[in-house]
């Protein structure tokens, strides 16, 4: 069941996507053959977990249950990294000789020599997500990224200065998703003028965006980073709760599942006792937390020789109210 209305979009867009991915496959294919195509579609995500690619597996199997006579044939690599998995899978589709492969490439240079020998052995290709870095490179159905990322970048330079230090946590470098995503971010921040000073990718590792996030947080805290206590509190604290973070931006609730409005906005104040340590060098600010009766204080501390403010204590991960649908009793 789809449960809110992003959701539901996110569905519906997943979905047309799939569809007109298989279409244009069927489209390609029908100018020699126009009875019962076999289709192979080679995707990059064996986690079903992923919204994105369970969404798109459903969309998959609702193409092919709408165009009759189709045989489609599922194949993941495990994993976005999983370059050389995704070249074995081609090879083997390719010896299965299919009327067309759909690819969703993990790499856009090192894929290209086999999706080059698929196409020598007039078997039509498709690419949907990603685009390879090749000559006559095949049909590709995809996001414009480099528009999204520019989207967002000036999105973000609406909240904040010129001038403003900017942090990015990537999926793979290597995906053409990422690389032109990345520009159009970069695009945007430039001319906005603010400063990218750093990109991190997590190779779609839990564990590795983990440690690339705690970097960016040791960045934070300045001359204090993280210690091992420090690392093992916040993982504890997030376990089965990822709507906890969710609940400091603006629109959420638990009656909404925390579900944040658009733009996103967090609400930090000040109080008359937030500058009562001003002169020790320390300033307590106060963030709204939608699942708490009162907000949730932030302090900060000064570095006189470079002027600088980092964070210095937080209460912003203790207890909230749990969400509705986690709620045996709502």
């Amino acid at each position: 069941m789809i449960k809110n209305k992003r959701t539901y979009r996110k569905f519906i867009a997943v979905f047309t996507l799939v569809g007109v991915v298989l279409m244009s496959a069927l489209v390609v294919i029908s100018t020699y053959k126009k009875y019962n195509p076999t289709i192979i579609f080679i995707g990059k995500e064996s986690d079903y977990s992923i919204d994105f690619w369970k969404s798109f597996r459903e969309g998959l199997y609702a193409a092919q249950d709408e165009f009759d006579g189709i045989t489609l044939k599922i194949q993941q690599a495990d994993g976005e990294t999983d370059i050389d998995g995704q070249i074995k899978l081609m090879e083997e589709a390719i010896e299965a000789k299919p009327d067309a492969i759909i690819l969703v490439p993990t790499d856009i240079d090192q894929l290209v020599p086999v999706t080059q020998k698929a196409m020598n052995k007039k078997i039509k290709v498709i690419l949907a997500d990603c685009y390879l870095n090749m000559e006559n490179c095949p049909p590709l159905i995809a996001t414009d990224n480099i528009i999204a990322g520019e989207k967002a970048g000036n999105k973000l330079a609406e909240y904040l200065s010129p001038g403003a230090k900017i942090g990015v946590i990537g999926q793979t470098p290597g995906a053409s998703t990422a690389i032109d995503r990345t520009s159009g971010v970069k695009t945007a921040l430039n001319n906005n003028g603010l400063v990218l000073t750093d990109i991190r990718y997590c190779n779609s590792q839990e564990a590795l965006a983990i440690s690339e996030t705690e970097k960016m947080l040791d960045f934070l805290r300045g001359p204090r980073p993280l210690n091992e206590i420090d690392k093992q509190f916040i993982r504890d604290r997030f376990r089965g709760k990822e709507y906890l973070i969710r609940s400091y931006f603006s629109g959420s609730s638990p009656e909404n599942n925390y579900t944040p409005g658009q733009p996103y906005r967090v609400a930090v104040s000040e109080n008359a006792y937030s500058k009562s340590q001003i002169e020790e060098g320390y300033l307590t600010l106060y963030v709204v937390c939608s699942g708490a009766d009162s907000p949730r204080p932030l302090k900060l501390r000064n570095k006189p020789s470079t002027g600088q403010w980092f964070l210095w204590e937080q209460q912003l991960l203790t207890g909230i109210r749990i969400p509705k649908e986690a709620d045996p009793w709502a």
